[in-house]
């Protein structure tokens, strides 16, 4: 199926970021010129007026003189229908992007992932790029005034309060727009031209109509016409056309002046309309009836290109007629440097639209139904709906978004097609089978799974009674039975709602019938019922299976119209391998599944995000650290519409752990908070669970042995589960009880009780073995040797260890033994001393294992041992904090700066006033001083930095 919207950001969309072409109609405003020259270094210019005062023309020449100056200068057009926020924030990244391409910011992607926080995300993406710049970036914001959605304007607000030294907003607007512009003047950041100062002067308008048209009056008929419009650039305009072809232009532009109404002030308000009708009529009337219809049909349009004027006019030498139009300056201006794309004059527009609607609305609804067919068929299905929606055709609306649902679901685009969805009247979706399981998806794959289900409700008992009229059983399917094949669907939606609960109940039955290699049903069927069975299989540890169904999927997802399903299907496979041992394999799984997710959708897509945050968890395990951090921090963006349960476990455990080996205690603890929040408000057991765990962990690894009580106090009350068993632990949950189970044996070995916590961890190992989990084994294992060790057995320790290291080594495991105490490492030490000396057979071990344990002997130094150089390539030390002589060679000149101003004691709004700086932006330098440095708090990143470890 050919998509049915772009992925490529197309040049209609594309021309909403960039300013109008030079135009020849106005002269140079020098005088307020010069006044924004002045006033350049403001955080906001506001240019507001009413229409036809000249505020975009001002606009394009300062952008222009910036460029001249070496600034950077953005455009970002306004429109309507950018009055929704995850359309706004698109198109102010893209503008940003547009005016300078070496700045990696793509929000679209975000706002798919996490709608609901996208807003905090680019705000800040935007300030903390803005803040590194060295040179002045500006971003023009034409017609504000179309702008009334709060949640767009509260975006701007919160831009402008914290916008870096180089980051400007300019901003034209009809109207002065609900802005902190009180706060803004007082702080000296506010520079605002309002309508008095953009009517002509008396010589501007001498200017304007004598040297620019060419027109040959005195200075008493220039009077008299900017007597008249008191220096309305629109109303000069349009004087200036009807002037042209007089004959004495002198004793018309004396009548012309008669007839504005005398005081054009007054006009302004009920009469304003008139005088611009007035004045069109005098131009319009001058045309050629072909030139009139064509102005007329394609006023409908924001913006107007060859092939979209051909449809709507019928023209087919429409390019023509726009440079015709162009070099007639009639209220038109170029949108992009080739005349490619235009738009009318606002004012001109309406005009024209207020006169098609006298004369014909059925012509006009005709028209938008043209555009509509035009957008459609070229892939711009917003565009599309819009019109079809202003020619009164609900209908086509209904079924331009129905035609491109399943397409924005399977390329991971579900906010987009629940945005379109809330555009359309809900009684009239009922009996749209096809769409209504669309909107489901959507709803599902986002964790909506009340709005999944009700979009379901109507079309199944709709299909059900349907089937039941023909004596079919709802299972029951024929070579052709479309409602038995949508009932199909139906069902894998509800699996997939499962799922997406944790839960896997029931979840077989469902699915079975669709599973590959199944080919009575659609591809996206097949795909996501495997996936879903596949999901089922890994809770079961049927991990072979799983891989083996995934591999039998492959050719379903390869023919499903996006790349979702294949991302999951490829994470899926990668989780298998994961808990079977096979890192390097499973690495290669969620690199596959990243990699597709980027190409098809882009980087920041929720698909990316899910792949990200299984790859990131897994290179935390393998020692991989930098790449580690990149990738969760990333995947965060998700917010709580991350996937089942497992990535959820995986961005916060490994992102908090990560943060712990970094030195960064609180950051840590945030991201749990995060996870608890979203446990809470998912109901996630397991992800529940695994956030205790790892907070239990934390504290033991601090020392804080009452914190950890508390919590292993809290998890038990919270999970109700028996500290070591599992009887009476739903099998969804179960392994919520070994995140728990884990935590409790780590607090009864910290408390002295170890043959306490062998009995808790045996059965742990037990079911590892049997269920062929590598990976947990391992990590039962490491704790197992430290009960030996416990209770006086330090030789079975040792023996315990050296297996436990030996497999777990070998496979690419690193973390999991440096992150379990000095005790461990202690072990370790003993385990290379036996195995160098052949107390241990040295010939068990290979080569990979070998220089693991020397990695691990190597990064497990304590605190105030020598620092060494890490034993392997590509894998990061893990640093001591006071031991970085000449740290600050790493860091960045601000971070330098920064860390000098700390070295003498100045605060953060010292340090924020010195360089001139905000606050926020001096603790956004400090966390990344302190994660270069590896260090938790200023004292440590002074000492770090001189690199002698103790205070002076």
């Amino acid at each position: 199926m050919r998509n049915p919207i772009r992925t490529d950001r197309p040049r209609l969309i594309a021309t909403k970021f960039r300013a109008p072409s030079g135009n020849s109609v106005l002269v140079a405003r020098e005088r307020l010129l010069v006044r924004l020259e002045s006033e350049r270094d403001r955080r906001l210019t506001l240019i507001h007026g009413p229409a036809g005062f000249g505020k975009t023309t001002l606009s394009v020449q300062w952008r222009e003189r910036l460029q001249r100056a070496d600034a950077t200068v953005a455009w970002l057009s306004m429109s309507r229908e950018d009055n929704s926020i995850d359309r706004f924030l698109t198109y102010l990244v893209e503008a940003v992007r547009v005016a300078d391409p070496s700045l990696n910011l793509d929000v679209a992607d975000q706002l798919e992932a996490q709608p609901e926080q996208a807003a905090s995300i680019v705000v800040t993406e935007l300030i903390n790029t803005f803040e590194r710049a060295e040179r002045d970036f500006y971003i023009v914001v034409d017609d504000w005034h179309l702008i009334d959605d709060r949640k767009v304007r509260d975006t701007m607000v919160s831009l402008l309060e914290h916008a870096p030294r180089r980051f400007h907003v300019v901003i034209t607007s009809r109207e002065r727009p609900t802005l902190p512009l009180a706060r803004l003047r007082v702080a000296g950041e506010l520079c605002e031209v309002t309508a008095a100062d953009l009517r002509f002067t008396v010589a501007e308008s001498q200017a304007f109509l004598c040297d620019v048209n060419a027109l040959r009056l005195d200075p008493a008929a220039v009077q008299s016409l900017w007597t008249s419009t008191e220096g309305w650039v629109a109303a000069l305009q349009l004087a200036s056309l009807s002037l042209r072809n007089a004959a004495d232009a002198q004793g018309s532009a004396a009548l012309l002046s008669d007839g504005l109404l005398g005081n054009v002030a007054a006009a302004f308000g009920a009469n304003h309309r008139a005088l611009g009708e007035y004045l069109a009529e005098n131009v319009l009337d001058s045309l050629s009836p072909d030139v009139l219809d064509f102005l007329l049909a394609t006023s409908i349009l924001d913006r107007l290109c060859a092939g979209l004027c051909a449809a709507v006019s019928g023209l087919s030498n429409s390019q023509s007629m726009l440079e015709r139009l162009d070099e007639q300056d009639l209220f038109i201006q170029p949108l992009d440097e080739h005349r490619e794309w235009y738009r009318y004059h606002h004012l001109f527009a309406a005009h024209l639209q207020r006169r098609i609607e006298r004369q014909s609305p059925e012509r006009k609804a005709e028209l938008h139904r043209a555009a509509s067919a035009w957008f459609s068929a070229n892939a711009h299905v917003d565009e599309a709906v819009t019109h079809a929606l202003a020619a009164g055709d609900t209908e086509r609306a209904i079924e331009l978004v129905e035609r491109a649902a399943m397409w924005l679901v399977q390329h991971s685009a579900m906010s987009t097609l629940r945005v379109l969805v809330l555009r359309l009247p809900p009684d009239r979706l009922r009996n749209r089978t096809a769409l209504q399981l669309a909107i489901a998806w959507a709803h599902c794959l986002t964790h909506r799974p009340e709005q999944a289900r009700e979009a379901m409700a109507w079309p199944l008992a709709e299909l059900t009674q349907r089937r039941a009229d023909t004596g079919a059983s709802a299972a029951e399917v024929g070579a052709d039975d479309e409602a038995a094949e949508a009932l199909a669907e139906a069902r894998v939606v509800e699996a997939c709602v499962r799922i997406y609960q944790d839960d896997i109940e029931g979840v077989e039955e469902l699915v079975k019938p669709c599973l590959a290699p199944c080919s009575r049903y659609r591809p996206w069927v097949v795909a996501v019922a495997s996936n879903v069975f596949t999901y089922v299989l890994l809770q079961r540890h049927a991990y072979d299976e799983a891989i083996t169904l995934q591999a039998l999927t492959l050719p379903f997802h390869e023919r499903t119209q996006g790349p979702f399903s294949g991302v999951y299907g490829r994470c899926f496979g990668g989780m298998a391998a994961r808990e079977l041992g096979r890192l390097d394999e499973a690495a290669s799984y969620f690199r596959s599944a990243h990699e597709l997710a980027v190409t098809c959708v882009g980087l920041h897509s929720h698909a990316a995000r899910l792949a990200e945050a299984l790859l990131g968890e897994l290179l935390v395990e393998m020692n991989q650290l930098d790449e580690a951090g990149r990738l969760l921090d990333d995947s965060r963006a998700l917010g709580m519409e991350g996937g089942v349960a497992d990535f959820f476990i995986a961005r916060y455990v490994g992102s908090s752990r990560l943060l712990a080996h970094r030195r960064d205690p609180d950051a840590a603890r945030d991201v749990l908070d995060e996870g608890e929040q979203t446990f809470k408000h998912l109901g996630f057991v397991r992800l529940g669970a695994a956030v205790f765990g790892e907070r239990i962990r934390h504290a033991l690894l601090s020392g804080d042995l009452e914190a950890a009580h508390r919590w292993l106090a809290q998890s038990h009350d919270l999970f109700a589960l028996d500290g070591g068993t599992t009887s009476d632990v739903s099998p969804h949950a179960r392994r919520g009880h070994e995140f728990l189970a884990l935590a409790q044996s780590r607090v009864l070995l910290a408390t002295g009780r170890s043959a306490q916590a062998a009995a808790v961890l045996q059965p742990l190992l037990n079911a590892a073995i049997e269920g062929r989990r590598l990976l947990i084994e391992v990590r039962v294992r490491i704790l197992m040797s430290l009960a030996l060790d416990g209770v006086g057995k330090l030789d079975q320790a040792v023996e315990m260890a050296a297996m436990t290291l030996r497999v777990g080594l070998d496979v690419g495991m690193r973390r999991s033994f440096l992150d379990e105490g000095a005790r461990f490492i202690e072990i370790t030490r003993l385990v290379q001393e036996r195995v160098l000396c052949n107390q241990l057979p040295r010939a068990q071990w290979g080569v990979a294992a070998l220089a693991g344990l020397n990695e691990v002997t190597l990064l497990g130094r304590p605190i105030d041992a020598p620092v060494v150089a890490a034993a392997t390539t590509g894998r990061t030390a893990a640093l001591a904090p006071f031991a970085i002589a000449g740290a600050s060679a790493v860091l960045k000149h601000r971070e330098s700066e920064i860390l000098q101003l700390l070295e003498r004691g100045l605060s953060n709004k010292e340090i924020a006033r010195s360089l001139d700086i905000g606050v926020d932006t001096v603790k956004w330098y400090l966390k990344s001083i302190y994660g270069k440095l590896g260090v938790t708090n200023r004292s440590q990143a002074v000492f770090a930095a001189r690199g002698d470890g103790e205070p002076h």
